[in-house]
Formats: structure tokens, C-alpha cells, sequence
């Protein structure tokens, strides 16, 4: 019986462990999105100056 319940706790483990790598992958997904829209705010706001900036040249 000891056999089982250490293969059990040894799986409860495992599995454990495989869903805080899920996690880790989701956050890092969520970071690498929100990193990617604010470069994106930041290249449209740059966007937007230029276009200003031209509009008062002219």
C-alpha cells in the first residue's frame, strides 16, 4: 500500500507541477501581449505626433 500512495502523491506532484507551468506560460503569454500592445500605443502615438508635426509645418 505504501508503494501506491507514494505513486500517487508522486503523480498529484506531477500534475501540480505541469499546471504551474501552464501559469507560468499563460503569464508570460500575457506579458509578451501587453508588452507587444504597448510598444504598438507607443508606435501610434508616435504615429500621431508626426502627423501632427507635419500638419503644423504645413
Amino acid at each position: 500500500m505504501a508503494a501506491i500512495d507514494r505513486l500517487h502523491r508522486l503523480q498529484m506532484m506531477m500534475m501540480i507541477g505541469m499546471m504551474m507551468m501552464m501559469v507560468m506560460m499563460m503569464m508570460k503569454m500575457m506579458m509578451m501581449m501587453v508588452m507587444m500592445m504597448m510598444i504598438g500605443m507607443m508606435m501610434m502615438m508616435t504615429m500621431m505626433m508626426m502627423m501632427i508635426g507635419m500638419m503644423m509645418m504645413i
